[in-house]
């Protein structure tokens, strides 16, 4: 057993790889569901995203059409260059997870770097979406329902409201699915997401041209 071998059994990312092909192959088929091929588009699509689209269409007023759609073009390219680089690196050293690859090309501190990446990018993710959820659900809701209450509704009802609507989301909705192992069941809304994305681009994209 060589040193990458040792780091991977030490750190239990590829238990499963490290068993017999055909135990491997069962115990996979039995824990893990199989997503499509479009499900795992629109999954990867919706993490690249992220909660900025939501920013987009400031971003495009103050700056200006063709300048953000070009550094929106720059910027999807170098997504794509990287994401390339990381897939071709997984083919080469045959790993299946990011700190398999982190540990595959630069032992525990390449783990440790993933982890902190991933953790950091979805301690981000987390707080812009429940910024975007206080801000604007509870406003939403009662625009669309009743709006005449809206109107006098005080500032400070609406904070606390906002406040407890969080909470209660967070603890109904956002953190059943971050405990969530697999990505697989959530291919429809990720699917749909990207479905509503493309339609803000367009909307975007008819408001500035008319």
């Amino acid at each position: 057993m060589n040193e990458t071998d040792a780091l991977l059994a030490t750190s239990g990312v590829t238990e499963v790889a490290l068993q017999d092909p055909e135990d491997a192959s069962h115990n996979t088929n039995q824990e893990q569901q199989k997503g499509s091929l479009l499900g795992a588009s629109s999954n990867i699509t919706n993490a690249i995203i992220g909660a900025g689209c939501i920013g987009y269409a400031g971003a495009l007023a103050q700056s200006g059409g063709l300048v953000s759609i070009a550094l929106i073009v720059g910027f999807a390219t170098l997504t794509k260059l990287s994401c390339d680089l990381i897939i071709d690196l997984g083919q080469s050293y045959d790993c299946e997870s990011y700190e398999a690859l982190g540990i595959a090309t630069c032992g525990k501190w390449g783990q440790a770097a993933v982890m902190f990446s991933k953790a950091l990018f979805s301690f981000g993710c987390m707080v812009s979406y429940l910024m975007i959820i206080r801000d604007n659900l509870v406003t939403g809701c009662i625009g669309l329902f009743a709006p005449a209450h809206l109107e006098k509704t005080s500032t400070s009802e609406i904070l606390q409201l906002e406040q407890l609507v969080t909470i209660l989301v967070s603890g109904v909705a956002v953190f059943p699915l971050s405990l969530m192992k697999d990505m697989t069941p959530l291919e429809k809304f990720s699917s749909a997401k990207v479905a509503m994305y493309g339609g803000i681009v367009v909307i975007v994209a008819y408001l500035y041209w008319t």
